[in-house]
Protein backbone atom coordinates (compact mmCIF):
# COMPACT_ATOMS: atom_id res chain seq x y z
CA UNK A 1 0.00 0.00 0.00
CA UNK A 2 1.36 3.68 -0.90
CA UNK A 3 2.53 5.27 2.14
CA UNK A 4 0.70 8.78 2.40
CA UNK A 5 2.74 11.98 0.67
CA UNK A 6 5.63 9.71 -0.81
CA UNK A 7 5.53 9.41 -4.34
CA UNK A 8 6.39 6.87 -7.09
CA UNK A 9 9.78 7.78 -7.59
CA UNK A 10 10.77 7.59 -3.88
CA UNK A 11 9.18 4.66 -2.90
CA UNK A 12 11.39 3.23 -6.03
CA UNK A 13 14.74 5.10 -5.08
CA UNK A 14 13.88 3.50 -0.88
CA UNK A 15 13.39 0.11 -2.17
CA UNK A 16 17.13 0.46 -4.79
CA UNK A 17 18.57 2.28 -1.24
CA UNK A 18 17.64 -0.82 1.17
CA UNK A 19 18.34 -3.70 -0.94
CA UNK A 20 15.33 -4.62 -1.87
CA UNK A 21 16.04 -4.04 -5.43
CA UNK A 22 19.59 -5.03 -5.77
CA UNK A 23 21.58 -4.35 -8.74
CA UNK A 24 20.63 -6.57 -11.95
CA UNK A 25 16.89 -6.71 -10.65
CA UNK A 26 14.18 -6.51 -13.33
CA UNK A 27 11.51 -3.77 -12.87
CA UNK A 28 8.01 -4.38 -14.36
CA UNK A 29 5.93 -1.67 -14.15
CA UNK A 30 3.05 -3.55 -13.88
CA UNK A 31 4.71 -5.87 -10.67
CA UNK A 32 5.82 -2.19 -9.08
CA UNK A 33 2.57 -0.31 -9.41
CA UNK A 34 0.97 -3.40 -7.65
CA UNK A 35 3.47 -3.53 -4.84
CA UNK A 36 3.69 0.27 -4.30
CA UNK A 37 -0.53 0.69 -4.29
CA UNK A 38 -0.23 3.48 -7.15
CA UNK A 39 -1.37 3.69 -10.92
CA UNK A 40 1.09 2.92 -13.76
CA UNK A 41 1.11 6.20 -15.05
CA UNK A 42 3.34 7.72 -12.39
CA UNK A 43 5.27 4.16 -12.02
CA UNK A 44 6.24 4.87 -15.66
CA UNK A 45 7.55 8.32 -14.68
CA UNK A 46 9.27 7.66 -12.27
CA UNK A 47 11.09 4.80 -14.23
CA UNK A 48 11.84 6.95 -16.63
CA UNK A 49 13.20 9.38 -14.80
CA UNK A 50 16.02 6.92 -12.89
CA UNK A 51 17.09 5.64 -16.19
CA UNK A 52 17.68 9.08 -17.02
CA UNK A 53 19.71 9.82 -13.66
CA UNK A 54 21.84 6.43 -14.65
CA UNK A 55 20.45 4.46 -11.44
CA UNK A 56 18.23 1.91 -14.02
CA UNK A 57 19.58 0.65 -17.26
CA UNK A 58 18.42 -0.90 -20.05
CA UNK A 59 18.52 -5.02 -20.88
CA UNK A 60 16.97 -5.41 -24.02
CA UNK A 61 13.48 -4.04 -23.82
CA UNK A 62 13.98 -4.61 -19.82
CA UNK A 63 14.85 -1.44 -17.41
CA UNK A 64 17.34 -3.47 -14.79
CA UNK A 65 18.95 -2.13 -11.69
CA UNK A 66 22.76 -0.37 -12.80
CA UNK A 67 25.57 -1.73 -11.36
CA UNK A 68 29.11 0.11 -10.54
CA UNK A 69 32.04 -1.64 -12.02
CA UNK A 70 35.49 -1.02 -10.18
CA UNK A 71 36.20 2.30 -11.69
CA UNK A 72 33.43 4.01 -11.05
CA UNK A 73 33.38 2.89 -7.65
CA UNK A 74 36.68 4.19 -7.22
CA UNK A 75 35.78 7.68 -8.69
CA UNK A 76 32.86 7.74 -6.67
CA UNK A 77 34.26 7.50 -3.31
CA UNK A 78 36.78 10.07 -4.70
CA UNK A 79 34.64 12.34 -5.38
CA UNK A 80 32.16 11.53 -1.94
CA UNK A 81 35.64 12.03 0.35
CA UNK A 82 36.11 15.35 -1.23
CA UNK A 83 32.52 16.47 -0.30
CA UNK A 84 31.74 14.86 2.42
CA UNK A 85 34.58 16.50 4.19
CA UNK A 86 34.13 20.28 2.94
CA UNK A 87 30.19 19.10 4.74
CA UNK A 88 31.99 18.39 7.30
CA UNK A 89 33.98 21.32 7.47
CA UNK A 90 31.53 23.90 6.73
CA UNK A 91 29.12 22.34 9.13
CA UNK A 92 31.99 23.11 12.10
CA UNK A 93 32.10 26.42 11.06
CA UNK A 94 28.16 27.23 10.40
CA UNK A 95 25.93 24.80 12.42
CA UNK A 96 24.00 26.41 14.66
CA UNK A 97 23.54 25.39 18.18
CA UNK A 98 20.46 23.56 17.69
CA UNK A 99 21.64 21.74 14.55
CA UNK A 100 24.83 20.23 17.17
CA UNK A 101 22.26 19.26 19.05
CA UNK A 102 20.26 17.29 16.88
CA UNK A 103 23.70 15.56 15.60
CA UNK A 104 24.68 14.88 19.08
CA UNK A 105 21.11 13.34 20.11
CA UNK A 106 21.44 11.11 16.65
CA UNK A 107 24.66 9.94 17.76
CA UNK A 108 22.87 9.23 21.20
CA UNK A 109 20.75 7.37 19.30
CA UNK A 110 22.16 5.12 17.06
CA UNK A 111 23.89 3.39 20.03
CA UNK A 112 20.69 1.51 20.52
CA UNK A 113 20.37 0.52 17.02
CA UNK A 114 24.13 -1.78 17.38
CA UNK A 115 22.26 -4.81 16.91
CA UNK A 116 20.03 -3.75 14.10
CA UNK A 117 22.57 -3.31 11.21
CA UNK A 118 19.51 -2.47 8.87
CA UNK A 119 17.92 0.40 11.36
CA UNK A 120 21.81 1.82 11.74
CA UNK A 121 22.24 2.11 8.10
CA UNK A 122 19.29 4.28 7.36
CA UNK A 123 19.91 6.01 10.39
CA UNK A 124 23.73 6.98 9.16
CA UNK A 125 22.13 8.23 5.84
CA UNK A 126 19.88 10.48 7.82
CA UNK A 127 23.12 11.44 9.93
CA UNK A 128 25.10 12.57 6.85
CA UNK A 129 22.01 14.74 5.39
CA UNK A 130 21.97 16.30 8.70
CA UNK A 131 25.25 16.97 8.20
CA UNK A 132 24.94 18.20 4.72
CA UNK A 133 22.35 20.55 5.79
CA UNK A 134 24.27 22.07 8.69
CA UNK A 135 26.42 23.10 5.83
CA UNK A 136 24.55 25.78 4.95
CA UNK A 137 25.40 25.21 1.53
CA UNK A 138 22.50 24.67 -0.97
CA UNK A 139 24.78 24.07 -4.10
CA UNK A 140 26.81 21.20 -2.10
CA UNK A 141 23.66 19.68 -0.55
CA UNK A 142 22.38 18.91 -4.07
CA UNK A 143 25.91 17.61 -5.38
CA UNK A 144 25.83 15.21 -2.17
CA UNK A 145 22.33 14.18 -3.05
CA UNK A 146 23.77 12.99 -6.24
CA UNK A 147 26.43 11.16 -4.67
CA UNK A 148 24.31 9.37 -2.17
CA UNK A 149 21.57 8.57 -4.47
CA UNK A 150 24.56 6.49 -7.07
CA UNK A 151 25.80 4.85 -3.48
CA UNK A 152 22.00 3.23 -3.31
CA UNK A 153 23.64 1.07 -6.41
CA UNK A 154 26.81 -0.94 -4.13
CA UNK A 155 23.67 -2.65 -2.99
CA UNK A 156 25.76 -3.24 0.52
CA UNK A 157 26.95 -1.65 3.69
CA UNK A 158 29.21 -2.56 6.19
CA UNK A 159 27.33 -1.44 9.27
CA UNK A 160 25.51 -4.76 8.44
CA UNK A 161 28.65 -6.72 9.25
CA UNK A 162 29.16 -7.78 12.83
CA UNK A 163 31.76 -5.57 14.53
CA UNK A 164 32.57 -2.78 11.48
CA UNK A 165 33.91 -0.81 14.12
CA UNK A 166 34.58 3.05 12.81
CA UNK A 167 36.77 2.07 9.83
CA UNK A 168 35.95 4.29 6.39
CA UNK A 169 37.85 1.74 4.34
CA UNK A 170 36.27 -0.88 5.14
CA UNK A 171 33.20 0.55 3.51
CA UNK A 172 35.60 1.19 0.42
CA UNK A 173 36.73 -2.83 0.77
CA UNK A 174 32.99 -4.11 0.96
CA UNK A 175 31.67 -1.69 -1.72
CA UNK A 176 34.55 -3.22 -4.08
CA UNK A 177 33.92 -7.06 -3.66
CA UNK A 178 30.29 -6.12 -3.85
CA UNK A 179 31.41 -4.59 -7.46
CA UNK A 180 33.47 -7.31 -8.64
CA UNK A 181 30.20 -9.48 -7.73
CA UNK A 182 32.22 -11.16 -5.14
CA UNK A 183 29.89 -12.16 -2.56
CA UNK A 184 31.21 -10.57 1.39
CA UNK A 185 29.33 -12.70 3.51
CA UNK A 186 32.13 -14.39 5.06
CA UNK A 187 34.84 -11.32 5.36
CA UNK A 188 35.59 -10.71 9.06
CA UNK A 189 35.96 -6.93 10.50
CA UNK A 190 37.19 -5.61 14.14
CA UNK A 191 35.55 -3.38 16.05
CA UNK A 192 37.63 -0.60 16.40
CA UNK A 193 40.83 -1.58 14.29
CA UNK A 194 41.85 -0.28 11.17
CA UNK A 195 41.52 -2.06 7.76
CA UNK A 196 45.17 -3.28 6.36
CA UNK A 197 46.31 -0.87 3.60
CA UNK A 198 49.37 -0.14 1.73
CA UNK A 199 51.22 2.94 0.10
CA UNK A 200 52.86 1.69 -2.92
CA UNK A 201 55.82 3.89 -4.71
CA UNK A 202 57.17 3.87 -8.13
CA UNK A 203 59.69 5.13 -9.22
CA UNK A 204 60.25 6.90 -12.68
CA UNK A 205 61.39 3.47 -14.12
CA UNK A 206 58.41 1.53 -13.17
CA UNK A 207 60.21 0.35 -9.41
CA UNK A 208 57.97 -0.22 -7.25
CA UNK A 209 58.07 -0.43 -3.16
CA UNK A 210 55.03 -1.45 -0.96
CA UNK A 211 55.06 -0.45 2.16
CA UNK A 212 52.44 -2.34 4.09
CA UNK A 213 50.35 -1.03 7.44
CA UNK A 214 48.60 -3.81 9.42
CA UNK A 215 46.73 -2.85 12.74
CA UNK A 216 47.98 -6.12 14.88
CA UNK A 217 44.73 -6.15 16.92
CA UNK A 218 43.00 -7.75 13.46
CA UNK A 219 44.98 -10.91 14.25
CA UNK A 220 43.84 -11.32 17.72
CA UNK A 221 40.65 -11.93 16.19
CA UNK A 222 39.77 -15.81 15.72
CA UNK A 223 38.76 -16.56 12.17
CA UNK A 224 35.37 -17.86 11.25
CA UNK A 225 34.84 -20.18 8.88
CA UNK A 226 32.64 -21.15 6.40
CA UNK A 227 30.99 -24.92 6.41
CA UNK A 228 31.58 -25.63 3.35
CA UNK A 229 34.65 -24.77 0.59
CA UNK A 230 36.19 -26.37 -2.69
CA UNK A 231 39.76 -25.25 -1.34
CA UNK A 232 41.23 -22.33 0.82
CA UNK A 233 43.68 -20.19 0.12
CA UNK A 234 45.87 -17.64 2.81
CA UNK A 235 49.00 -16.08 2.95
CA UNK A 236 51.40 -16.04 5.94
CA UNK A 237 50.49 -12.32 7.00
CA UNK A 238 47.70 -13.78 9.63
CA UNK A 239 49.38 -17.16 11.18
CA UNK A 240 46.83 -17.89 13.45
CA UNK A 241 44.22 -17.26 10.93
CA UNK A 242 46.66 -19.20 7.82
CA UNK A 243 46.46 -22.14 10.19
CA UNK A 244 43.41 -22.62 11.12
CA UNK A 245 41.98 -22.25 7.58
CA UNK A 246 44.53 -24.68 6.18
CA UNK A 247 43.76 -27.05 8.69
CA UNK A 248 39.96 -27.26 8.33
CA UNK A 249 40.94 -27.55 4.91
CA UNK A 250 42.86 -30.55 5.54
CA UNK A 251 40.36 -31.79 7.91
CA UNK A 252 37.27 -31.47 4.72
CA UNK A 253 39.92 -32.97 2.10
CA UNK A 254 39.95 -30.31 0.11
CA UNK A 255 42.93 -28.05 -1.57
CA UNK A 256 44.88 -25.77 1.13
CA UNK A 257 47.29 -22.92 -0.55
CA UNK A 258 49.36 -21.15 1.65
CA UNK A 259 50.73 -17.90 -0.45
CA UNK A 260 54.04 -17.75 1.32
CA UNK A 261 55.21 -14.20 2.07
CA UNK A 262 58.11 -12.93 3.88
CA UNK A 263 58.35 -13.31 7.14
CA UNK A 264 57.25 -17.24 6.32
CA UNK A 265 58.40 -18.97 9.49
CA UNK A 266 56.29 -16.76 11.64
CA UNK A 267 52.97 -19.18 9.80
CA UNK A 268 54.81 -22.67 11.22
CA UNK A 269 51.07 -24.56 11.79
CA UNK A 270 50.20 -23.31 8.58
CA UNK A 271 53.10 -24.30 6.34
CA UNK A 272 52.54 -28.20 7.72
CA UNK A 273 49.05 -27.66 7.10
CA UNK A 274 48.92 -26.81 3.78
CA UNK A 275 48.41 -29.51 0.69
CA UNK A 276 50.35 -26.83 -1.20
CA UNK A 277 52.58 -23.77 -0.47
CA UNK A 278 53.23 -21.55 -3.27
CA UNK A 279 56.35 -19.05 -2.55
CA UNK A 280 57.45 -15.84 -3.82
CA UNK A 281 61.00 -15.61 -4.59
CA UNK A 282 61.38 -13.14 -1.30
CA UNK A 283 59.29 -15.75 0.75
CA UNK A 284 61.97 -18.80 0.02
CA UNK A 285 65.18 -16.63 0.30
CA UNK A 286 63.86 -15.64 3.51
CA UNK A 287 62.35 -19.03 4.51
CA UNK A 288 65.57 -21.94 2.91
CA UNK A 289 67.95 -18.80 2.81
CA UNK A 290 68.01 -19.24 -1.44
CA UNK A 291 65.88 -19.47 -4.47
CA UNK A 292 66.59 -21.96 -6.47
CA UNK A 293 65.95 -25.50 -7.33
CA UNK A 294 68.01 -27.04 -4.81
CA UNK A 295 66.66 -24.66 -2.01
CA UNK A 296 62.84 -25.49 -3.45
CA UNK A 297 63.54 -29.62 -3.11
CA UNK A 298 64.45 -29.00 0.14
CA UNK A 299 61.85 -27.41 1.36
CA UNK A 300 59.84 -30.24 -0.82
CA UNK A 301 61.20 -33.26 1.44
CA UNK A 302 61.10 -30.96 4.95
CA UNK A 303 57.18 -30.45 4.34
CA UNK A 304 56.11 -33.37 1.42
CA UNK A 305 53.40 -31.42 -0.47
CA UNK A 306 53.45 -29.89 -3.36
CA UNK A 307 55.72 -26.79 -3.34
CA UNK A 308 56.76 -23.92 -5.64
CA UNK A 309 57.95 -20.42 -6.32
CA UNK A 310 56.79 -17.64 -8.79
CA UNK A 311 59.63 -15.55 -10.47
CA UNK A 312 58.03 -13.10 -12.25
CA UNK A 313 58.81 -13.12 -15.79
CA UNK A 314 60.61 -16.46 -15.69
CA UNK A 315 59.28 -19.84 -15.33
CA UNK A 316 57.39 -21.18 -12.02
CA UNK A 317 59.61 -23.77 -10.35
CA UNK A 318 57.58 -26.67 -8.46
CA UNK A 319 58.33 -29.65 -7.13
CA UNK A 320 56.32 -32.69 -5.72
CA UNK A 321 57.31 -36.14 -4.11
CA UNK A 322 59.94 -36.95 -6.48
CA UNK A 323 59.20 -35.33 -9.11
CA UNK A 324 60.64 -31.58 -10.16
CA UNK A 325 59.07 -29.23 -12.95
CA UNK A 326 58.80 -25.47 -14.59
CA UNK A 327 56.10 -24.11 -15.49
CA UNK A 328 56.80 -21.54 -18.03
CA UNK A 329 55.29 -17.84 -18.13
CA UNK A 330 53.13 -16.67 -21.34
CA UNK A 331 55.39 -13.93 -22.75
CA UNK A 332 53.34 -10.80 -22.89
CA UNK A 333 53.72 -6.94 -22.71
CA UNK A 334 53.27 -5.30 -19.38
CA UNK A 335 50.71 -2.23 -18.35
CA UNK A 336 50.62 -2.87 -14.62
CA UNK A 337 51.98 -5.60 -12.61
CA UNK A 338 50.92 -4.55 -9.24
CA UNK A 339 48.50 -7.29 -8.03
CA UNK A 340 49.55 -9.67 -10.52
CA UNK A 341 50.68 -12.62 -7.62
CA UNK A 342 47.41 -11.94 -5.88
CA UNK A 343 45.54 -13.08 -8.96
CA UNK A 344 48.30 -15.46 -9.56
CA UNK A 345 47.36 -17.62 -6.37
CA UNK A 346 43.72 -16.81 -6.95
CA UNK A 347 43.75 -18.53 -9.98
CA UNK A 348 45.82 -21.27 -8.66
CA UNK A 349 43.61 -21.95 -5.97
CA UNK A 350 39.95 -21.61 -7.94
CA UNK A 351 41.88 -23.97 -10.37
CA UNK A 352 42.68 -26.92 -7.84
CA UNK A 353 39.10 -26.09 -6.64
CA UNK A 354 38.19 -27.17 -10.08
CA UNK A 355 39.28 -30.54 -9.49
CA UNK A 356 42.25 -29.74 -12.31
CA UNK A 357 45.69 -31.24 -11.49
CA UNK A 358 48.63 -28.76 -10.21
CA UNK A 359 50.40 -28.81 -14.22
CA UNK A 360 46.45 -27.41 -15.09
CA UNK A 361 46.18 -25.48 -12.20
CA UNK A 362 49.56 -23.84 -13.12
CA UNK A 363 49.01 -23.25 -16.65
CA UNK A 364 45.85 -21.53 -15.46
CA UNK A 365 47.51 -19.40 -12.87
CA UNK A 366 49.88 -18.21 -15.48
CA UNK A 367 47.09 -17.06 -18.15
CA UNK A 368 45.66 -15.11 -15.45
CA UNK A 369 48.52 -13.05 -14.42
CA UNK A 370 49.74 -12.70 -17.68
CA UNK A 371 46.17 -11.12 -17.96
CA UNK A 372 46.79 -9.41 -15.35
CA UNK A 373 49.61 -7.26 -16.31
CA UNK A 374 48.08 -6.39 -19.46
CA UNK A 375 45.79 -4.42 -17.84
CA UNK A 376 45.42 -1.23 -16.62
CA UNK A 377 45.58 -0.69 -13.22
CA UNK A 378 42.13 -1.72 -11.35
CA UNK A 379 40.50 -4.65 -13.21
CA UNK A 380 40.91 -8.10 -12.77
CA UNK A 381 40.58 -10.89 -15.91
CA UNK A 382 37.83 -12.81 -16.23
CA UNK A 383 37.48 -16.20 -16.71
CA UNK A 384 36.70 -15.83 -20.73
CA UNK A 385 39.53 -13.61 -20.98
CA UNK A 386 41.59 -16.39 -19.49
CA UNK A 387 40.51 -19.28 -22.19
CA UNK A 388 41.37 -16.52 -24.53
CA UNK A 389 44.94 -16.49 -22.95
CA UNK A 390 45.21 -20.00 -23.01
CA UNK A 391 44.67 -21.04 -26.13
CA UNK A 392 46.64 -18.11 -27.79
CA UNK A 393 49.50 -19.60 -25.42
CA UNK A 394 50.27 -22.85 -27.23
CA UNK A 395 52.85 -23.20 -24.17
CA UNK A 396 53.40 -26.99 -22.89
CA UNK A 397 51.75 -26.87 -18.89
CA UNK A 398 55.44 -28.33 -17.80
CA UNK A 399 58.81 -29.11 -18.67
CA UNK A 400 61.99 -30.26 -17.14
CA UNK A 401 63.94 -28.42 -14.43
CA UNK A 402 66.89 -26.98 -16.46
CA UNK A 403 69.47 -25.31 -14.50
Amino acid sequence: MKMPGTDAYSLILEAIDTGSFKPGDRLVESDLAERFGVSRTPIREALQRLETQSMLTRDGRSLIVASLDYNQLAELYVVRAELEGLAAELAARHATPEEVRVLRDMVEDDRALLDRPQELSRANRRFHKQIHLASHNRFLVQQLDLVHRSMALLATTSLAAEGRGEDALADVVRAALAARGIDGTHVQTCAGVGTARSAVIITADGERTIVNHRDDALFSSPAALPATFDAALSDTRWPSGAAALMQAARQAGKPGVLDAESPVRLARDALHSASHVVFSQQGLRDYAGACDATALADVARALGVFVAVTRGALPVLWHQRDTAGQSAPIAVRPVDTLGAGDVWHGAFALALAESQDEDAALLNANAAAACKVTMPPGPMPTAAEVRAMLNRSGIPVSAPVSE
